[in-house]
């Protein structure tokens, strides 16, 4: 089932059971096991969606590490050195 993107101040209406989405189930869609986290249940439900609201989904991470993974892969060794030499260039001014 499709979910629209979460962000903070997001009131989305689920139509089979015909009432908004929760903060801890804006906890859920975006793949955190709300139940297992510690001290979440000292969380209101409003921090909850806001929570949900700024963070990125467990598989939209997963597809970014894949791609990252695959062009790191398919690189040459000169390609290579010259993104590690960009890096730490970056770090180290």
């Amino acid at each position: 089932e499709e979910v629209p993107t979460v962000v903070p101040g997001s009131h989305l209406w689920n139509f089979s059971i015909n009432r908004y989405l929760t903060g801890r189930e804006f906890m859920r869609v975006q793949g955190y096991p709300y139940e297992s986290l510690p001290g979440a249940a000292a969380l209101t439900d409003a921090q909850c969606a806001d929570l949900a609201g700024n963070s990125f989904s467990t598989s939209a991470i997963c597809a970014v590490d894949i791609s990252v993974l695959l062009s790191i892969e398919s690189m040459k060794d000169d390609e290579m050195k010259s993104l590690k030499l960009r890096f730490v260039m970056l770090w180290h001014p």
